[in-house]
C-alpha cells in the first residue's frame, strides 16, 4: 500500500494541539488475488500544558478510521468472500513529558467506541518515547559591530 499523510500542529504556551490525516491506497496481492479496500485514518490530539510539572501535557485522543473502497476478492481466497467496510472510531487520554530538545515521553490510553467490521480495541496501553536521530547545534550569536 502507498499511505500518504499530511499534519498540523498548533502550539503555543498553553497548548499543544495536532491533526493528522492518513490515506491508505492498497493494492492486490499477488498470491491471492485479494485487495483491502482504501482507508481513511484521522488521528487528533488536544493537550494542555500544565505549570506544576515542568514539561507535562495531559489532554484528550481521538482517531476514526474509515475504508471508504470496497475489498476486492479476484481469486478464492476466503472462499470468494469479502468483507464489509472497515469502520472504527475511539477516545483515550494522554499524557506527555517534554524534554527539550525534541525529546518526549508519551503515555497514552485508548478504546473503540464504534468497530464495523474490523476487530476492536478493548483498551490499549501505549508508551511512546520519540527523539531526533540529528538536531543542528544552534548558531551562535556573532559579535558584530552595530550599523548606523
Amino acid at each position: 500500500s502507498i499511505n500518504p499523510r499530511v499534519g498540523y500542529s498548533f502550539m503555543n504556551p498553553d497548548w499543544n494541539i495536532s491533526l493528522e490525516g492518513h490515506y491508505f491506497y492498497n493494492f492486490e496481492n499477488k498470491d491471492n488475488q485479494y485487495e483491502s479496500g482504501d482507508e481513511l485514518f484521522i488521528d487528533a490530539t488536544f493537550l494542555k500544558k500544565f505549570d506544576f510539572l515542568e514539561g507535562i501535557q495531559i489532554g484528550p485522543i481521538g482517531y476514526v478510521r474509515e475504508q471508504v473502497t470496497d475489498d476486492k476478492n479476484n481469486g478464492t481466497q476466503y472462499y470468494g468472500t469479502t468483507n464489509g467496510k472497515a469502520r472504527q472510531i475511539g477516545v483515550g487520554a494522554q499524557v506527555l513529558k517534554d524534554f527539550g530538545r525534541g525529546v518526549f515521553v508519551g503515555l497514552s490510553w485508548s478504546k473503540d467506541i464504534e468497530t464495523r467490521n474490523t476487530v476492536s480495541n478493548d483498551g490499549r496501553l501505549t508508551l511512546s518515547v520519540s527523539a531526533p536521530i540529528y538536531m543542528k547545534n544552534k548558531p551562535k550569536a556573532a559579535n558584530l559591530p552595530a550599523k548606523f
